[in-house]
């Protein structure tokens, strides 16, 4: 028996790292690691790259989209404020009449 703090277990963890196993396909476990997240790494680099370029067809599908509809927001807001204000001024005129009548009304009654 090996008497305690020897270090023959640290050096049989360190070699483990490097020993190949049939179990991973005849690679060591170090290099299993390095093959397993390189993968990752490329599989996730694929998966950025076709989510900016989905992104991309969106966008431009999107302009595509409001060229021609031909619908302008600053001319639609314009137009609509436009009206607003014609509308208030409708609505003070009728208030007016509406006065001059009661006024009248009281004058001839």
């Amino acid at each position: 028996m090996a008497p305690a703090g020897d270090g023959r277990n640290a050096g049989r963890l360190a070699a483990l790292g490097s020993a190949t196993s049939a179990m991973l396909g005849g690679v060591s476990i170090e290099a299993y690691h390095a093959l397993t997240i390189n993968g990752l790494a490329v599989t996730t680099a694929a998966a950025d790259t076709a989510q900016e370029a989905a992104d991309t067809v969106y966008s431009s599908l999107l302009a595509q989209r409001e060229a021609t509809s031909g619908v302008s927001l600053d001319e639609e807001a314009i137009n609509l404020t436009k009206y607003e204000r014609a509308f208030q001024g409708a609505s003070r005129f009728l208030n007016v009449l509406d006065s001059l009548s009661d006024e009248i009304l009281t004058l001839v009654s």
